[in-house]
Order: structure tokens, then C-alpha cells, then sequence
């Protein structure tokens, strides 16, 4: 009798990388692809890390997909790391000092940034890696099925984690309703031609500039939800937590990435309508 072995849809293979390379060539990553929420390690968070690297702990491996951009380009998308490598990329760049807590190791290194330190602590830092899982076979950006895998392991990645409500929404990329809700509410945006995250969002609608609201956690996307299940329901309606996740995911569709299709529906256009008349 056959041995049950599924076909895999993707493999992996392992390798190191240098943690000068995510600061030398940081234009060959793509930090935060377009189901990544926007967030940043606190300074506490990222010495912490800076901590363990000196000390050669142990740090979890990065997850990484290749995405071919064309015959002869790829890029490499951080799955699982983000953080890890943005503090790399800030300590290299002089963004980030050494924790106090490395004085026990050497009294010259609390404080202390990249530049500072003498050649062979630098050589050190240049040398050291991070673990890296990289997932090939599912890399062309144009294929809604590779996307929704690498959005799949990107969801099963964060089990452990304390993704708020939004922040799980955010990364249902089929739904055209969180396609609409991102465009009009996100901080930043994700430019899918250059495959790359563009900093700053030119179609973020201004009404978000007068509320006081921060967008820390995605604030600005969960009250606009809200605005749709409420034009939707054509009055009260439950607006909870549940009911905003619950929302997104009804307008999950097969050929939903990228897909502007939700604008066209009433509750959309009213609920531009109504944010525009509050903003004037």
C-alpha cells in the first residue's frame, strides 16, 4: 500500500544572512508586504534583541519568499522577521544604541552606536547572522493563489501573537472590503507593480486628519468598517469587535487581491459621501 504524502505547494531551504546585508542592500527586502500590519519594536524591544545578538542567544528564524519581479529579479518578502530585521537595519544605520546591559561583556559598549565601536566589535556585528527559512515555488506576485499561501503562512506565523481584531483583518487580502477600507484609512499604502510598501498614502481620506483618533493600532480602518456595517444595516447595527472582523471576512472573494470592486456598492459610497461632509 502507497505511503500518504501529500505535494507540498511550496519548499523551503535554509540559510544564514548577514545582518550588514539587510542595511547594505536594504532595497532587495521587502519588509512590509501588503498583509503585514505597520508596527514598530519599542526601544526596550529592540536593545533587548540587540542584547541577545552580543551575547549569541538564541533568536527564532526569519521566514522569507522569493518573488520574482521578472526573468532576471527578485525580491525577497519578509513573511516573519520584520521587526528583527528593522532593528538590524537601525543599529547599522546609527538609529540605535547599545543596551546598558551589555557591560558586563565590555564597558565600552552601552550606549554605544555602530560607528562608535572599535573595528573588531564592528567586524563582529558584520558577521553575525540571522537564521532565515526561505520559501520558494510560490513567488510570482501576479498569481492570486501564491499570495493567499504566503498570506496563509503568514496567519499561522502569528498564532502566538497579539494581533488585535484589525490587525487579523488587515491580512485578509481576498476581501475587497478590506481593500476598500485600506485605501481609504491606512496610514500607508502597498505599491503591487513595484511589488514594494510606499510610505505614505495619497488616498487616505482627509476626515482622519480631524478626529482625534490615534491610527496606532489601526483605528482609523476599524471605524470606517464601522461606518460600513452601518450603512449597510441602513441604522444600528452591531458594531463590536466580532462584527468588524466578521464584516471583512463575508467580502472575501477567489479574485479578491487587489480588487477596487467594493467601491461601486452603496454602503462605500455613502459612507464616502458622509466622511466628506463631516471633513467640510
Amino acid at each position: 500500500m502507497p505511503s500518504f504524502n501529500p505535494k507540498p505547494e511550496y519548499i523551503t531551504t535554509g540559510r544564514s544572512i548577514r545582518l550588514e546585508d539587510f542595511n547594505r542592500y536594504s532595497d532587495e527586502f521587502v519588509t512590509r508586504p501588503p498583509y503585514q500590519r505597520k508596527n514598530v519594536w519599542s526601544r526596550k524591544k529592540q536593545r533587548a534583541l540587540l542584547d541577545s545578538i552580543f551575547r549569541g542567544y538564541y533568536i527564532p528564524r526569519i521566514v522569507i519568499r522569493e518573488v520574482r519581479l521578472g526573468e532576471n529579479e527578485i525580491v525577497k518578502e519578509v513573511i516573519d522577521g520584520q521587526q528583527r530585521i528593522r532593528t538590524a537595519q537601525y543599529f547599522l544605520s546609527g538609529k540605535l544604541s547599545l543596551p546598558d546591559s551589555l557591560g558586563d561583556i565590555r564597558p565600552d559598549l552601552p550606549g554605544s552606536t555602530y560607528k562608535d565601536l572599535p573595528s573588531e566589535v564592528r567586524r563582529f556585528v558584520d558577521d553575525s547572522t540571522y537564521d532565515a527559512d526561505i520559501v520558494k515555488q510560490i513567488g510570482d506576485p501576479q498569481n492570486r493563489h501564491h499570495q493567499q499561501i504566503a498570506t496563509e503562512i503568514f496567519w499561522r506565523l502569528q498564532q502566538g501573537e497579539s494581533l488585535n481584531y484589525m490587525e487579523v483583518a488587515h491580512a485578509r487580502l481576498s476581501s475587497t472590503a478590506r481593500n476598500f477600507v485600506v485605501k481609504y484609512a491606512d496610514d500607508q499604502t502597498f505599491d503591487y507593480g513595484k511589488y514594494q510598501p510606499v510610505a505614505e498614502n495619497p488616498s487616505k481620506h482627509p476626515f482622519f486628519s480631524i478626529i482625534r483618533r490615534k491610527n496606532n493600532r489601526m483605528q482609523h480602518m476599524a471605524l470606517l468598517t464601522r461606518f460600513l456595517i452601518l450603512e449597510e444595516e441602513g441604522g444600528p447595527a452591531d458594531i463590536k469587535q466580532n462584527d468588524v472582523q466578521s464584516y471583512i471576512d463575508r467580502y472575501q472573494t477567489e479574485d479578491g487581491i487587489g480588487s477596487h470592486e467594493f467601491e461601486d456598492t452603496k454602503a462605500a459610497q455613502k459612507a464616502l459621501r458622509n466622511m466628506q461632509a463631516f471633513y467640510r
